[in-house]
């Protein structure tokens, strides 16, 4: 064989190897890694549909984090640079609070302080006179890092795709480790599109779009950080493609804020968990601030989507009433977000009118805020909307002299307007400011701390 062929077939076969070592990086978790009974069910035309919320082993999911970023080999951790899509404010352009969304509030910071080794790029994009496709920018762009933080609350299918964009761009230029710091991400709550009915499997023909797009970061993102997402299934679909996601609860941020700002009476505190989903939330509040905890039951119409919940048991009446049966307790309610504020406002005018408190405490990661409608089906439901659900909450409580406070975080822009409320009491709504803590996020990546190891009290799937 000749000296040059020798050379070809070495090169060729050092081609492949790296081409396997990068598949292996991207490689989805194997089925074995998924919990069994949450795992797609087969309908009576073969069929995958999901009628449970998809989530993998909690052992598996820290170790795929440890696995993919050593297959990333990065030899500088040091060697990064932050990127962020800043909201576009479109729903509040003449807002008066300024930086109501986080990526507004990290984005100024860090253009007086850079983190890292270089300064912040900017996401910008600009229209092609008035046609619907827009140029995209990233600014300063005079580096290529070993890694990169994009820091993005997306609120619909273009700016998933912006995130996307921003990805696929990074990788294309040269960079090893693309990171996604996510306040928020859209479409959680499409996380099945089946359900049983005569314990049978039924396909209900919903579209799973964050499905889809987590499938499409495969190669591109290698990492999510994801602040309380409503679903397990998130998870599921960014292993199945290849990308380790810590879904971080933000209940541990929100009462280590409460505790700074406020004395709890931990004897009076009762903790309420207003669902499945954010009970365990409820849990390790109650653990934390050392009260009791009433875990509900909520129950919604497939068809009209209104909701009710399970009568308090017995134990349940002796938490909130207290022994003497005068109720007088300081109620805590902890969800992932307020949308409609159907949930809260139905729980809290119940729990005030019946069980007498002397304060409610309302928590809420994310503040979608949306405005009431007509359910398109035949029963033509009407669903209350946020300034309706709120009112109603804030009318019973003054009415029955029960002090009330709101707590938001600044995950995402709200489609409401909560300076609505600037006529109210200066310490009714609360926004507490993620920035500092995002920061915190990304400096522990960078000291390659694992989050499923070192924070397990944050992360609630199984």
């Amino acid at each position: 064989m000749t000296e040059r062929k020798i050379i070809t077939r070495f090169n060729s076969q050092a081609h492949n190897l790296r081409f396997l070592i990068r598949a292996r990086s991207n490689s989805p978790l194997p089925q074995s890694a998924f919990i069994e009974y949450k795992r797609p069910k087969k309908d009576e035309y073969g069929r995958e549909v999901s009628v449970k919320a998809e989530e993998v082993k909690r052992a598996r999911s820290e170790t795929f984090w440890d696995i993919k970023n050593e297959s990333l080999g990065i030899k500088d951790s040091n060697d990064y640079q932050v990127i962020v899509m800043e909201s576009p404010h479109r729903f509040n352009k003449e807002k008066k609070i300024e930086n109501t969304d986080v990526t507004s509030d990290m984005l100024e910071a860090l253009k007086k302080n850079q983190m890292g080794r270089y300064p912040v790029r900017i996401f910008e994009k600009s229209h092609f006179a008035n046609d619907v496709e827009a140029r995209k920018i990233i600014g300063n762009e005079r580096v290529v890092p070993e890694v990169v933080y994009i820091v993005a609350s997306p609120l619909d299918e273009k700016e998933l795709m912006n995130v996307q964009v921003i990805a696929s761009h990074c990788k294309k230029i040269g960079v090893k480790k693309v990171v996604w710091i996510a306040p928020f991400i859209p479409f959680g709550r499409e996380d099945k599109d089946g359900i049983i009915v005569n314990g049978q499997v039924q396909y209900t023909g919903q579209m799973l779009t964050l499905r889809a797009f987590l499938h499409g970061l495969r190669g591109i993102v290698d990492f999510i950080y994801s602040e309380e997402p409503h679903s397990s299934a998130e998870q599921a679909w960014a292993a199945q493609g290849g990308i380790p996601y810590a879904p971080i609860s933000l209940w541990k941020f929100s009462i280590d804020q409460i505790k700074e700002e406020e004395n709890f009476d931990r004897e009076n505190l009762v903790v309420m968990g207003p669902d499945i989903g954010r009970n365990k939330a409820a849990m390790r509040i109650s653990e934390d601030t050392d009260s009791p905890v009433i875990q509900l039951n909520k129950h919604r119409d497939p068809e009209t989507r209104s909701i009710w919940f399970d009568p308090l048991s017995k134990e349940q009446l002796d938490i909130i009433m207290g022994s003497d049966r005068k109720g007088g307790k300081d109620l805590l309610m902890y969800d992932d977000e307020g949308a409609s504020l159907d949930t809260a406002a139905d729980l809290l005018v119940e729990a005030m009118d019946k069980y007498n408190p002397k304060s409610v405490r309302l928590i809420l990661s994310h503040s979608r805020f949306t405005d009431g409608f007509i359910e398109k089906n035949s029963k033509h439901h009407y669903h209350k909307g946020w300034l309706e659900n709120i009112s109603r909450i804030i009318e019973i409580a003054n009415a029955k002299g029960i002090k009330l406070k709101i707590y938001l975080t600044d995950s995402r822009e709200s489609v409401g307007d909560i300076e609505i409320f600037e006529k109210q009491p200066s310490n009714l709504i609360n926004l507490q400011k993620l920035s500092l803590f995002l920061f915190n996020q990304i400096q522990e990546d960078v000291d390659n701390i694992n989050p499923w190891r070192e924070h397990p009290e944050v992360i609630l799937q199984n």
